[in-house]
């Protein structure tokens, strides 16, 4: 009697077909998962081999020892850096040795392209929000992620030829795939009722690229208007009197509303309050009056 022991032909499959990794080093490092599985269950127990090439040189030692090599199924992973552009084909082949028997083998491949350092993305959609007297906040949209990790900042001045200022920096995303990633920074210290020109910068190790430059008005200041000032009043010595001044303030930045007078004491401190939008009071009330009160009673609004 003769008994025939035949290998079986194992099922290669590697993670992927095709990877895409750019040379930068936070993200050029590549993960390869090599699974050898025999088909049907009951298989008698031969070692597989793996072999594991790179554009056709052995880089087998560079992997992981199969998982139970004997069995099944079997994996062997290879992690590799690029730090070249280019396209890299790598084979994971898988052998089996049966004594007497021909050698079975299967392999499968993987082309990884190393893409090169890229320049930066221009920004585009710029538009501004929250505009004040004193801040404005611009905003923005890269369509697409460089495959170079970017930074963006925002140049502004008075003039369009004329970009002096800078805003604080923003970083990009670090998720490369990512599209249409909105950005924003806050403009700060600005001058009322004043136009201001502005564009955003992005770049990166290979560069810089401005957006196109688009311009915005900060709101105007307009003074307060005293709608209703103290009134004459006769009083007698001891007795309080009470002052007040009515402001219609449109822009109420840094208002301030104060009391003046001719009178030799000391004027006390006056309280003032929103009585409604836009419309501020402010009250001087003055205890226990004597000759020294006596003068001229002003408020002054700024």
């Amino acid at each position: 009697i003769m008994i025939n022991v035949e290998g079986s032909t194992p099922n290669i499959i590697l993670t992927s077909s095709t990877l895409r990794l750019p040379t930068h080093p936070d993200y050029n490092q590549a993960i390869l998962t090599c699974t050898a599985t025999l088909p049907g269950t009951n298989q008698l127990a031969f070692d597989k081999e793996f072999t594991w090439t790179m554009n056709g040189t052995n880089v087998t030692s560079d992997a992981t020892t199969p998982t139970d090599p004997s069995g099944i199924e079997s994996v062997s992973t290879l992690t590799t850096d690029f730090t070249i552009a280019g396209d890299i084909v790598i084979t994971c082949e898988v052998t089996i040795s049966v004594p007497g028997d021909p050698v079975v083998s299967n392999n499968s491949s993987v082309t990884i392209t190393a893409l090169g350092p890229s320049n930066p993305v221009q920004p585009t959609d710029l538009t501004v929000v929250n505009i004040n007297y004193t801040e404005a906040t611009i905003q923005w949209t890269v369509s697409s992620i460089s495959y170079t990790p970017e930074q963006y900042i925002v140049l502004y001045g008075l003039t369009e030829s004329s970009l002096t200022q800078e805003s604080d920096m923003v970083n990009g995303t670090m998720e490369l795939n990512n599209i249409d990633e909105s950005y924003s920074v806050v403009l700060t210290n600005l001058t009322h009722n004043t136009v201001y020109y502005y564009q955003v910068r992005s770049t990166n190790t290979e560069g810089s690229t401005n957006s196109t430059t688009e311009m915005f008005t900060t709101l105007p200041i307009f003074a307060p208007t005293i709608t209703i000032g103290p009134s004459d009043a006769n009083i007698f010595d001891g007795e309080s009197v009470s002052f007040t001044c009515t402001v219609l303030s449109e822009t109420p930045v840094n208002l301030t509303i104060s009391w003046e007078t001719t009178a030799i004491n000391t004027l006390p401190d006056a309280t003032t309050v929103m009585s409604s939008t836009d419309t501020y009071t402010s009250t001087l009330m003055i205890n226990s009056v004597d000759v020294m009160s006596n003068g001229d009673y002003s408020c002054v609004a700024m």
